[in-house]
């Protein structure tokens, strides 16, 4: 699984340690899309604000649901300094997952897909 068609926000990925990983920086709203597993597919998504300073501990959830569709469009407020959003994406078939969104990392850590929004 992954996303398709990403937005173009004219910046080369940065390394996944730098400060706050907020390299990849979009306008809001932001429209996710991905391919299709197969039929009778459920996503659950979940996009999360969190603090950098906390080692990511302190995540809040702003946005999620589960969907049988292949894309969501989402508006969310500018990042605040030291802050980021995370979006994180599981397929389920048959109440199985069977997939997850995988960005970074190894070993099933970094999964997420972390980005900032400017104004």
């Amino acid at each position: 699984m992954h996303l398709t068609s990403p937005q173009d926000n004219g910046s080369v990925m940065e390394l996944w340690d730098a400060e706050c990983m907020e390299k990849i920086t979009f306008r809001s709203p932001i429209t996710f899309r991905w391919k299709s597993l197969g039929g009778n597919m459920h996503y659950d998504y979940q996009i999360t604000r969190m603090d950098c300073l906390d080692n990511y501990n302190s995540a809040a959830t702003v946005a999620g649901n589960t969907i049988t569709d292949t894309e969501v469009t989402v508006d969310l407020p500018p990042s605040r300094d030291n802050e980021c959003y995370g979006f994180h994406l599981y397929a389920r078939k048959e109440g199985r997952q069977i997939g997850m969104l995988m960005t970074h990392g190894d070993g099933g850590y970094g999964w997420d897909y972390r980005f900032r929004v400017k104004k």
